[in-house]
């Protein structure tokens, strides 16, 4: 992994003098070859972060987790360091409560609705549209439960 490690710049100024002091030109190919071979897997190491970073880099309730996780495995195979791998586990794993958080809450919402208006637990159902609102359900869903529990109220209200 030495050429991940490699000084691109101080590695071309070491060829220049090289070639200047008459170093053999096999020599000289052997380190373009060896600079070459470190530049792209530097380069390659740099965009499986750009795309992992990318990929972790919006909300929590927006990150396509399958293409978080594929980014951080070639990330980890293009040799991101360690600390960046971890810091991005950290916000893929906040990803991935906040979205089961959410999936969690509309289920218990949409179980609180789904009953004939007169057996709807009208408190229960407020209470749980609340908890969804709080964990980011999409408003269209939120709108339609709270249609039927409106639905649900009045029908309560007229028994």
């Amino acid at each position: 992994l030495a050429e991940l490690e490699m000084d691109l710049a101080a590695a071309a100024a070491a060829v220049k003098e090289a070639e200047s002091a008459g170093v053999p030109a096999v020599e000289i190919e052997e380190a373009k070859s060896q600079m070459s071979v470190a530049e792209t897997a530097q380069q390659h190491r740099a965009e499986a972060l750009a795309a992992l970073e990318k990929a972790v880099g919006v909300p929590a309730l927006e990150v396509d987790l399958q293409a978080a996780e594929q980014a951080w495995t070639m990330a980890a195979q293009a040799n991101v360091s360690p600390q960046e791998l971890k810091n991005k586990q950290d916000l893929l794993d906040s990803a991935k409560e906040a979205q089961q958080k959410r999936d969690d809450a509309e289920t218990a919402l949409r179980a609180a609705v789904n009953a004939e208006l007169l057996q709807v637990g009208v408190q229960e159902a407020t209470a749980a549209a609340h908890a969804a609102s709080s964990a980011g359900v999409h408003v269209e869903v939120l709108a339609a439960m709270k249609a039927k529990i409106d639905e649900a109220v009045a029908a309560q209200q007229r028994r």
